[in-house]
């Protein structure tokens, strides 16, 4: 859908690129094709699966966190293909780790015949702070000792729980959702009641570009934190771009 969250994310920040939208993925590009849309390449966001797409370059990311070697297919596990079609990737680049790791690269390589050619961390550099007055941006020790209600439709919620933690913010209500989950009327109101006995309602700018839509901030006793984030390369960085300038002519 156009107006899905992770879309919503990539107009707003990539405002001068056209985003093709929708399931199949074949379709979708001959249709934009067909319709005037020009482009040098297509860049596709988990696309892996979608084979019926020529493809000159083939990046899988793997979450550090989330060990993908040692899971098991849906409905078991949350891997859509088994992990032996690892072999069809050009590359790996490894996420959420502060290291490169050459007892994991060695894994990944048993399994796919590559090692990972980079590791990226991923951290926040401020708060934006979403309240009746306005928006504002704070540093991140505007979370030391605050008490926080949380609202995470993401795929894993983990480390933003834990940078919370680590942060010194003090959780007093999670409300468990799933990736992409739009917001009930129920979750609304609880979030309305919780804003009376904490300091902030967090949430990804993923859940935020659902939620300034339906919650109305008149309504809410705390403003609403998004924290920034970023990737940061933590190997591998030359790596990686002299692989995407080869496909990139």
């Amino acid at each position: 859908p156009s107006k899905a969250d992770e879309v919503v994310e990539y107009h707003e920040q990539f405002q001068e690129i056209d985003i093709v939208v929708g399931g199949d993925r074949y379709a979708n590009i001959t249709s934009y094709l067909s319709n005037g849309g020009q482009a040098d390449c297509f860049v596709m966001d988990d696309g892996f699966q979608h084979r019926r797409l020529h493809r000159d370059l083939d990046i899988v990311v793997l979450d550090f966190l989330r060990d993908a070697l040692e899971e098991r297919m849906l409905p078991a596990g949350w891997l859509r293909e088994p992990i032996e079609g690892l072999k069809r990737a050009d590359a790996f680049v490894v996420s959420h780790t502060s290291h490169k790791n050459p007892a994991y690269a060695e894994r990944v390589a048993s399994v796919s015949g590559k090692k990972p050619i980079a590791w990226t961390s991923h951290h926040w550099t401020k708060l934006q702070v979403h309240a009746i007055e306005g928006k504002r941006s704070e540093e991140l020790d505007w979370l030391m000792g605050k008490n926080v209600a949380v609202r995470l439709g993401i795929g894993y919620p983990g480390p933003v729980v834990e940078a919370l933690v680590r942060l010194g913010a003090k959780i007093s209500l999670q409300l468990p959702a799933g990736d992409h989950q739009p917001f009930s009327d129920s979750e609304i109101e609880m979030l309305i009641q919780a804003s009376k006995e904490v300091d902030a309602v967090v949430m990804t700018l993923k859940d935020w570009v659902k939620a300034r839509d339906v919650i109305d901030l008149t309504q809410l006793q705390c403003p609403i934190v998004v924290p920034n984030l970023v990737l940061e390369m933590v190997d591998g960085d030359k790596e990686l771009e002299s692989l995407l300038l080869s496909v990139f002519k």
